[in-house]
């Protein structure tokens, strides 16, 4: 249990549900025409501050305000994140036997009895360390179900750019391996940095390719490893996230360019987490006495990472619609200025979602689990009105609706079933691109200022 839940127990009793302190203590629950529930990470104690200095200062009685946060600090040192926005540590080893040179294939063909589907193309990408791409290959199978003049194109791209880095041809006179057959990436090899991310196919149009076979991924530097894997990818087609249950038609071989680099990184994980945690806990001393001095906080079960905002905003309308008395939700983040009045006087709508709005936005690789090539409806900014009708369909299925790469994706996707009354409001685009925002603001022609520092909180409010 984190020391920020533990407080919280030892403040209000073991016994006593979240929700507890959502509401002055009184017997008769008020109603409120809006909640306010700013988004805000355990470290941004600064941001919260602000707030509450500017904007905050000028809300009347029936609004409920509160920072919308989650319990648990994470303690994993940026570096050994598997994504830098995500709390789930990078699992990575490098066994003695691994020199400068040792050849890494990721799959390897296995005799089993359960196959998975076949793809012709995978999408990678290389974390933190360079690698030194040696070959590509192409399934055995695939190569000698080829035509006598026939010939077959694999192809790396980089990602990035769309252009190809690679191009091998294979045809049914090639020396074929047991299960992959290789050709070389040049001489010296082609090396791909940190952060390069490629995807590797061949067009199976005209080939005979199996629909289903088996392989098995090879973990020789651990889980994870240096080459990841993110998704699976055919030409023509969308791609979809890569998963163990599926088999690659396609290959490479890498070696870790210092290998000597990597393991002395690896050697000092243990003491980079744990100066992670040390600053962590300093963190939470300091939200122990944000606490004792304020009481608009509320902490939802989860770590402290960019996901958990979606997954916080679910718990929160979750307790929200149960155990209070409102009409509308206004979710913002702590980095915004609110223009209040503009709010209360023109919330209106049973069935309306209030921001501003793009549409057929391409979905991201960050979304792949949406079965869809674009998102629903979709909100240009990260702040937003919801009618009370809204909230409780969130909060009445919390349980059971996805995540998505961030919060306005999330909450299309979420209300996309509800079909909600759009009242796309171009005011509510406030950003740093917009040009002289803040006086556009100051004039209330914009409803928000996102993005902003907390020293130009202050100062826009104070001018």
């Amino acid at each position: 249990m984190s020391d920020v839940k533990s407080l919280l127990f030892s403040i209000l009793g073991l016994s006593l549900p979240f929700f507890f302190y959502f509401l002055p203590v009184s017997d008769n629950v008020p109603k409120y025409r809006l909640v306010i529930a700013v988004t805000s990470r355990l470290a941004n104690i600064q941001h919260r501050k602000a707030v509450r200095s500017t904007w905050k200062n000028s809300l009347p009685s029936f609004v409920l305000f509160k920072f919308v946060l989650s319990d648990t600090s994470c303690n994993i040192d940026p570096l050994w994140r598997l994504e830098p926005e995500v709390c789930l540590p990078w699992e990575l080893t490098t066994p003695n036997w691994i020199q400068d040179g040792t050849p890494i294939v990721p799959f390897s063909s296995e005799a089993s009895s359960t196959e998975y589907p076949a793809y012709t193309g995978v999408v990678f990408k290389i974390k933190t360390f360079p690698v030194l791409l040696h070959g590509i290959g192409i399934s055995s199978t695939v190569i000698r179900s080829l035509q006598s003049n026939a010939t077959v194109s694999l192809i790396l791209k980089n990602r990035s750019t769309g252009k190809p880095v690679l191009n091998v041809a294979f045809n049914s006179l090639d020396k074929l391996g047991s299960s992959y057959t290789f050709k070389s990436a040049g001489m010296k090899g082609l090396e791909l940095a940190p952060g390069f991310e490629g995807w590797l196919y061949f067009d199976r149009h005209g080939l005979n390719v199996p629909q289903r076979c088996s392989v098995n991924l090879q973990t020789q530097l651990g889980k994870h490893g240096v080459l990841i894997m993110t998704g699976l990818r055919e030409n023509r087609t969308f791609q979809f996230p890569y998963t163990e249950e599926s088999c690659p038609l396609v290959n490479l071989e890498y070696s870790l360019i210092d290998p000597t680099d990597v393991k002395q990184h690896i050697g000092a994980r243990e003491t980079r987490n744990k100066v992670e945690e040390r600053k962590m806990k300093e963190v939470e001393k300091d939200i122990h006495e944000e606490m004792e001095d304020h009481d608009d906080l509320i902490f939802m079960p989860s770590k402290d990472d960019e996901p958990a905002t979606s997954r916080n905003i679910k718990a929160f309308l979750s307790i929200l619609t149960q155990e209070v008395n409102f009409d509308y939700v206004l979710i913002t983040p702590d980095t915004s200025l609110i223009n209040i009045d503009t709010v209360l006087s023109e919330l209106s709508g049973y069935n309306s979602w209030w921001t501003s709005f793009q549409f057929f936005v391409k979905r991201q690789e960050k979304d792949l689990k949406l079965a869809a090539s674009t998102y629903p409806p979709m909100p240009r900014v990260k702040s937003g009105v919801i009618s009370r009708h809204l909230a409780d369909f969130i909060g009445s299925n919390s349980e059971v609706l996805q995540d998505f790469s961030s919060l306005p994706v999330s909450m299309s996707v979420w209300l996309a079933a509800v079909g909600p009354k759009l009242r796309d409001d171009d005011r509510w685009i406030g950003g740093p691109g917009v040009v002289n925002r803040t006086q556009l603001w100051k004039e209330g022609k914009i409803i928000v200022l996102e993005d902003m520092t907390t020293e130009d909180m202050e100062r826009v409010w104070r001018d």
